[in-house]
């Protein structure tokens, strides 16, 4: 899954070749990815998520660091001229230091 998400945030699709990044996970809840220098990526530029929105479903979020800050993760349910709520799902991982 996290894999998934690091090629579709690159923009490069499966032309990144899959053996050149990994992901190691240090402790149940964290997550951290280790990029060859092939690649000519910086492992710090990139920040990860897991969680379980609903019952049925499991998202890996990957997101660019594009000012060197965290990004964040904001979760909405909408539904046109009826809902307009905020969702508050567990992160299950992160590559953040804190849970956000």
């Amino acid at each position: 899954m996290f894999k998934e998400s690091y090629i579709k945030a690159r923009g490069m699709g499966l032309s990144i070749p899959l053996d050149q990044f990994s992901f190691s996970f240090p402790h149940e809840r964290a997550v951290h990815i280790a990029i060859q220098p092939e690649l000519g990526d910086d492992a710090s530029r990139w920040s990860f998520w897991q969680c379980r929105p609903s019952p049925e479903c499991l998202l890996a979020i990957c997101a660019e660091r594009l000012d060197g800050a965290a990004p964040t993760v904001t979760f909405r349910k909408l539904i046109p001229m009826e809902t307009d709520e905020a969702l508050y799902p567990q992160f299950l991982k992160t590559s953040e230091s804190v849970g956000t």
